[in-house]
């Protein structure tokens, strides 16, 4: 597919994200300025709870002005006008990015991730693994047995899961490791108050079809655990279930620290199609509808990483 590069424009053959991406950088004649831009986007802006959803052109409109609203661009020297004209062609590109994603099930995430500026610096890197340290130290009883410098090692090798657990934990997860199985460590969301989490990932339903069953009622949500998860993981909302912590994961976790809130887990088959969804609450599991939310509740993820 070819793209013009003075004006991006959505084909009707679905353009592939990452040639968009890249042909809007070609675009900008200061290349430095508008990577710092799409960085500042992708990290800063909700992109796992409010792009990957966007479907009308008001919600492109209201993302255009949170763009212009970024401080750090004027503090960098950039004028209202260079904001306004780098916001315009960002959301080209998103209106473009969407419509592939809408073809293809390719998530914004994942058309972002190949090689497109969301790798983690050497100092990012230090700094995450620095204060996961901290937080794996501070709780042996979930992880008996097991040393932060093969937890470590493993990470650094898979660079690509150490972003999406950093994806977790700026929503507030505080993602820890609750052992290891098959050769594998296996992370969980290890929040234990409802409150330590961002406000896009409390009060969602199980899935998106309990989502919609909700708001069918005149229920309002922020959304449902397994689209928020298919968006940070960059799979499909089928596959997005397997990355929904185990119930025995959070039973580990119940019996190690006091609990509060209650929290979506994985479900099988069989349960979710009777319409019910397992539940981790403070003193144990149980099943509930899919179309369960409140702000005291939300998800745990889960996510395994090869021993290195």
């Amino acid at each position: 597919m070819s793209v013009d590069t003075k004006n991006v424009e959505v084909q009707d053959v679905g353009p592939d994200p990452g040639e968009l991406l890249s042909a809007l950088d070609a675009i900008e004649a200061d290349e430095k300025k508008f990577t710092y831009l799409r960085e500042k986007f992708l990290r800063v802006l909700d992109v796992d709870d409010h792009i990957h959803f966007l479907d009308t052109d008001e919600d492109l409109d209201m993302t255009k002005k949170n763009i212009r609203r970024l401080e750090a661009l004027r503090a960098m020297g950039l004028s209202d006008e260079e904001v306004k004209r780098l916001a315009d062609k960002i959301m080209i590109a998103i209106k473009a990015i969407l419509k592939a994603y809408a073809e293809t099930g390719v998530s914004f995430r994942e058309a972002t991730q190949k090689g497109h500026g969301l790798e983690l610096s050497p100092e990012e890197i230090d700094e995450y693994l620095e204060g996961f340290k901290k937080r794996f130290e501070a709780f042996p009883k979930l992880h008996p047995g097991i040393k932060w410098v093969d937890v470590e090692k493993a990470l650094r090798a898979d660079p690509e899961s150490m972003v999406k657990l950093r994806a977790f934990d700026k929503k507030g997860h505080k993602m820890n490791v609750f052992g290891k199985e098959d050769g594998e460590f296996v992370f969980v969301s290890a929040w234990n108050n409802p409150g330590q989490l961002s406000k896009g990932h409390i009060n969602v339903c199980f899935d998106a079809e309990g989502q919609k069953m909700a708001e069918k009622k005149g229920y309002k949500t922020n959304g449902n655990a397994v689209s928020i998860i298919a968006a940070i993981m960059g799979v499909n909302e089928k596959e997005a279930r397997n990355y929904l912590a185990d119930p025995k994961f959070h039973e580990q976790l119940i019996n190690a620290v006091e609990v509060n809130g209650w929290a979506w887990l994985k479900t099988y088959d069989a349960i979710r199609k009777a319409g019910y969804a397992v539940l981790g609450l403070r003193n144990g599991c149980n099943k509930y509808n899919v179309i369960g939310h409140s702000g005291d509740g939300s998800f745990r993820a889960l996510l395994r990483v090869k021993k290195a």
